[in-house]
């Protein structure tokens, strides 16, 4: 346990009127005269005629500089400096960063550390729930504010919950911080005395530890009491604030939080400027056009462009264009770090995506409803939609997209690229292993195609490849969808999903020729009635079903 007591005696810093303040106007000045892009240290410090050094003490708000540097820090953008956008901490506050990470190289995310501010300094938050998919910088954000406000608490608590202590385990160790060391034994009462008598920011990371991977937001049996204590610090009145970082949202946040409440939940995206400063310090090659690609495929999350970024350096000299041409994101521990998260979602949040996958575009909640087999009810398509959500895993449409879409009242999904092209492999992975050891189960669930290109060159493309690859002759590979085929004539699938329209699509990519195939009672579902190759197939007694 690292704690220590620091007294500050020289100098000033912002107050948290004077950085909202510096803050506002410096952003006014961003937009007008650097076409909106937010100033770097080095800009700032020529702006200011001050140093790199105290121009970064200023910023970081935790070591003290002259006030007449401040001064000349808010005439630069046509301020005064009034006595109450500065102060001088003269108490000893007692900071335990516990496992927290070195944040000195971070960068970006300036909107999110105002808006912390506002919640924390200015209206007295009590919770916050930091979310978003693995990877994205919850961490570094989380100890970068703590940094930056570290002067306005008298206790800085930081403790992580990767290996998953019992809440009373965590309390006592809380209570015994708080009481100076003087109370070995504690309990969530006593903490709550404490949170009320002394200004404290805790900061749990990783919440997801000790959450359910079956229930997002719910938790692991005999961890139940960690929703008992964010319940009592959300709704219970004192001057303290807790801050979490998860990658699901609990339950308890979700029902607490709303704009005028004490308790909100902020939701991570990627970083365009901690994606493209990672790719400047990695010393990657490519052009502007380039670099944005690739944190764009990667959706700006900094820890999975740092693995590319490491096999981009070693297998391509640094070249971003090189990598940029092999068309291949999904790799080693990006693969890892995926099967991680989606190992983690419960069946049908799994079957919601795989089909924003197969969709490829936004998709209502209707056509999820229609799509997805065996037959979800509403209750749990919005369970699992609610759960992905929560996990950072779905992207909404916003109301400009919605306006883009065909005119609906319904709310909208898809993915992320790099999800979209992780999901799709799952799916043909599946699909292929099925087809290898006639063990079927996604062949009929899940539609290979919806008459799109991408779908044939995503989905059907890798099957056919795998097909040709793993069977020595066009006629070995036909006998084997022939022995497919007869399954799905037995009474366990004769009736069920997508096998048939799966198997005819693929049969005619392969060029193979089904013609002599038995259709008598087979359901087809999303067939296309238009190929060529099914003009002398017996249809008698066919289920068609949304044939398209």
């Amino acid at each position: 346990m690292s704690t220590t007591k620091t007294t500050r005696k020289r100098g000033v810093i912002l107050s948290a009127q004077g950085w909202d303040k510096f803050q506002k106007f410096k952003r006014k000045f961003e937009c007008q005269d650097n076409n909106g892009s937010r100033y770097t240290l080095e800009e700032l410090s020529d702006r200011t005629n001050l140093s790199l050094h105290t121009m970064s003490r200023i910023i970081g708000r935790v070591e003290g500089v002259d006030k007449i540097s401040l001064e000349y820090c808010f005439r630069a953008f046509g301020l005064e400096l009034d006595k109450n956008d500065y102060t001088r901490p003269g108490k000893t506050e007692t900071v335990d960063w516990g496992e927290a990470i070195d944040v000195s190289t971070f960068n970006g995310r300036n909107e999110e550390l105002e808006q912390l501010q506002q919640w924390v300094l200015k209206e007295r938050c009590r919770s916050i729930a930091i979310v978003g998919m693995g990877g994205i910088g919850k961490t570094s954000i989380a100890v970068k504010f703590a940094q930056q406000v570290q002067h306005e608490f008298d206790y800085i608590i930081w403790r992580s919950l990767s290996q998953a202590p019992a809440v009373e385990t965590l309390i006592a160790d809380l209570v015994y911080l708080l009481s100076n060391q003087q109370e070995n034994q504690g309990d969530i009462v006593k903490l709550l005395h404490y949170l009320r008598n002394y200004r404290c920011l805790l900061i749990l990371d990783k919440m997801e530890s000790v959450l359910d991977a079956d229930c997002a937001g719910n938790y692991r049996c005999g961890y139940e009491g960690y929703g008992e204590l964010l319940r009592l610090v959300g709704e219970t009145t004192h001057k303290s604030c807790l801050i979490l970082t998860s990658r699901e949202k609990p339950a308890e946040i979700a029902a607490a939080e709303g704009t005028e409440l004490s308790v909100r939940s902020l939701k991570l995206g990627g970083s365009p400027e901690a994606a493209l400063a990672l790719l400047e310090s990695k010393g990657l090659v490519g052009t502007k056009e380039q670099k944005q690609e690739l944190c764009d495929r990667y959706g700006k999350n900094p820890q999975i462009l740092k693995i590319a970024a490491a096999s981009i350096c070693d297998l391509f000299d640094g070249d971003i264009g090189e990598f940029l041409q092999q068309n291949t994101l999904i790799f080693n521990g990006i693969r890892r770090l995926l099967d991680e998260q989606f190992h983690r979602l419960s069946d049908w949040e799994q079957s919601i995506m795989y089909w924003l996958a197969i969709n490829r575009e936004w998709t209502s909640i209707a056509d999820l409803r229609n799509d997805i087999i065996p037959a979800i009810t509403n209750a749990d398509l919005l369970a699992a939609l609610e759960g992905l959500n929560r996990r950072s895993l779905i992207e909404k449409a916003s109301w400009r997209e919605e306006s883009r879409l065909i005119a609906t009242q319904s709310s909208r999904y898809t993915l992320q690229p790099l999800l979209m092209e992780y999901v799709t492999e799952q799916l043909t992975k599946q699909i292929t292993t099925e087809l290898k050891t006639k063990k079927l189960s996604f062949l009929i669930r899940y539609a290979l195609i919806k008459t799109t290109a991408a779908g044939i060159k995503l989905i059907l493309q890798p099957i056919a490849d795998f097909l040709n690859t793993n069977f020595h002759s066009e006629k070995e590979i036909a006998q084997q969808i022939q022995q497919i085929w007869e399954l799905l004539h037995t009474e366990n699938f004769r009736l069920s999903g997508y096998g048939v329209s799966n198997l005819i699509h693929l049969c005619h990519h392969l060029q193979l020729d089904i013609t002599s195939y038995e259709f008598a009672n087979l359901n087809i579902q999303q067939a296309s009635k238009t190929k060529k190759n099914l003009r002398r197939v017996n249809f008698l007694y066919l289920n068609q079903v949304k044939a398209v």
